[in-house]
C-alpha cells in the first residue's frame, strides 16, 4: 500500500511546509479549508503547470 503525505507549503520557490498531514481531510482542518478544494488546487496545478501551495508527496515503503 502506498502512502502518502499532503501537505501546505510557502508561496516561494523553497516551497517550505507549513502543515502536514495524512490525509487531505486532516490539512483541510488545520487549514480552514475543504479536503475537495486541496484536491482541486492540486489537480489544476498538475494540469496548468501552475504553481499550487497544496503538494501531495508519495512515500516509497522499504520491503523489508
Amino acid at each position: 500500500m502506498e502512502k502518502r503525505i499532503w501537505m501546505k507549503v510557502t508561496n516561494d520557490k523553497y516551497e517550505c511546509p507549513v502543515e502536514i498531514a495524512g490525509s487531505a481531510g486532516q490539512l483541510a482542518i488545520k487549514c480552514g479549508t475543504t479536503a475537495e478544494s486541496i484536491r482541486s488546487a492540486i489537480y489544476h496545478s498538475k494540469k496548468t503547470g501552475y504553481k499550487s501551495i497544496y503538494k501531495c508527496v508519495k512515500l516509497e515503503e522499504d520491503e523489508n
